[in-house]
């Protein structure tokens, strides 16, 4: 609720727009405008250790600077900054979504000031422990701040938690941002998350050869431990200074730096925006979202205006959580695809196996199987029946039908996986990334497991 509630006041080109909601009797759906042409993620994947050209990056990370300064004035954190958090639209601007770790300051500031009153009237221990600030204050050296995020962006406050949530958080998230489309990957990027935060606590990060040097200043300005000494966070200089944008400080110091030279800030979504490389999905995988036949995907079903959502309330029924055969099949018959390992060799068993065989070649096997959601953009994450097979292949097809709608191949080429969430893996093969999101967190590991595997049987690492 408190992410719709943060959606329904924003208004900025550089946000995506909460259309309407509506409700069953387990969960809250939000429908948002469509931006078609894949994440910022994907951009700079696909280019690789390469990189994004710099002019691409200056106008991503101005508009990020822009939408970040209006998040500000707006009083809220969102606390999730990162490539796949930002899509871009046909005209080949930037948008910010996925408000669910977002923190309302105001919000939080009012129940802090409620809190403390309580505990000032009431003047007994029961009363004083239930304000937001008393909890702050209820253990020597206690977190400030809930623990969120993802693990390549958070910052060393939010990891310490010695700092309340503010614009700091999202500052740094920006500094890891602007290394990744210069370089391809996070700064502070290990083997493990725990390795990962260790980088980060000790802020471990090599600028390579040939990163430009006006991106570098502004990174080394970002990522910085101490949040009020960031490029964007200190103090302008006391009575003024010589009116500069250092001595103003804040957001106006962070504009003027040298990285954004040229950069025409009132019309950041008005010039025309640097080329992209358009989707690489099949047509064939993008119908729009349907709800009873209508469909949602289009950004004309309710006003522009903040505080008018739409919303609908299907209590009894979710038109999003239909029955899938191929589940029902597992549920009968145990886990899709399951090995039975003979002498060294895949023999396939179960009911994924009969339900796959059709889409087989002679002698292939289905390695492991399941039910996935495949991510396109905010709105679109289809079901898909998935499998990894003896071949080195990864099909996908649509559970029930089972009619295929790719294939993956992963023999001969440069591929990875990787972890990116407790549900979610990437498969990166060349010129393309696959986002999959399994249901739980074990059949997630199980995915991982899987295919690392399988990308030691393939002999070619990346």
């Amino acid at each position: 609720m408190a992410e719709r509630a943060i959606m329904d006041r924003l208004d900025h080109p550089g946000v995506v727009r909460l259309c309407f909601t509506f409700q069953d009797e387990s969960s809250l759906y939000m429908a948002t405008e469509v931006c078609a042409c894949g994440e910022l993620y994907e951009q700079i994947a696909r280019r690789g250790a390469s990189g994004l050209p710099p002019a691409a990056a200056r106008h991503y990370a101005a508009q990020v600077v822009a939408i970040l300064e209006y998040l500000e004035a707006e009083g809220v954190c969102h606390r999730d900054l990162k490539p796949e958090n930002l899509l871009l639209t046909e005209a080949g601007h930037l948008k910010l979504l996925d408000f669910g770790s977002a923190k309302d300051l105001r919000a939080a500031a009012g129940a802090a000031l409620e809190g403390e009153g309580a505990s000032g009237a009431g003047g007994g221990t029961e009363a004083g422990g239930r304000g937001a600030g008393a909890r702050r204050r209820s253990t020597k050296g206690g977190r400030q701040s809930t623990f969120v995020g993802t693990a390549d962006y958070v910052s060393p406050e939010m990891l310490r938690g010695t700092s309340r949530p503010g614009v700091g958080m999202d500052l740094w998230a920006l500094g890891c941002l602007v290394y990744q489309m210069f370089v391809g990957r996070p700064p502070f990027r290990a083997a493990s998350e725990y390795l990962t935060f260790e980088r980060i606590t000790a802020l471990e990060f090599e600028i390579p050869d040939g990163f430009p040097l006006d991106a570098a200043a502004l990174v080394r300005d970002l990522l910085v431990l101490e949040p009020s000494e960031r490029l964007g966070c200190r103090a302008g200089a006391p009575g003024g200074g010589d009116g500069g944008a250092a001595a103003r400080g804040g957001f106006s110091e962070l504009k003027a730096n040298a990285f954004f030279e040229g950069v025409e800030w009132e019309r950041l979504w008005q010039v025309e925006a640097p080329p992209f490389l358009p989707p690489a999905e099949a047509p064939e995988d993008s119908v729009p979202f349907m709800i009873g036949g209508i469909p949602i995907s289009g950004g004309g079903a309710s006003s522009k205006e903040p505080g008018r959502v739409r919303d609908l309330d299907l209590s009894g029924t979710s038109p999003l959580d239909a029955p899938s055969p191929l589940l029902d099949a597992a549920g009968a018959a145990g886990p899709l695809g399951a090995l039975q390992l003979e002498g060294g060799g895949i023999q396939g068993g179960g009911s994924g196996q009969g339900l796959w065989g059709p889409l087989l070649d002679e002698g292939e096997g289905v390695v492991h199987s399941g039910v996935v959601r495949k991510h396109r953009g905010f709105l679109s994450k289809p079901e898909r029946a998935l499998a990894l097979t003896s071949r080195h292949r990864c099909l996908y097809a649509e559970p029930g039908t089972m009619k295929l709608k790719g294939v993956i191949a992963l023999r001969g080429v440069q591929w990875s996986v990787e972890d990116a969430g407790s549900t979610t893996f990437l498969l990166t093969v060349p010129g393309r990334t696959y986002k999959f999101e399994a249901k739980q967190e074990q059949e997630q590991r199980q995915w991982l497991k899987a295919l690392k595997e399988t990308k030691r049987a393939t002999h070619v690492w990346t």
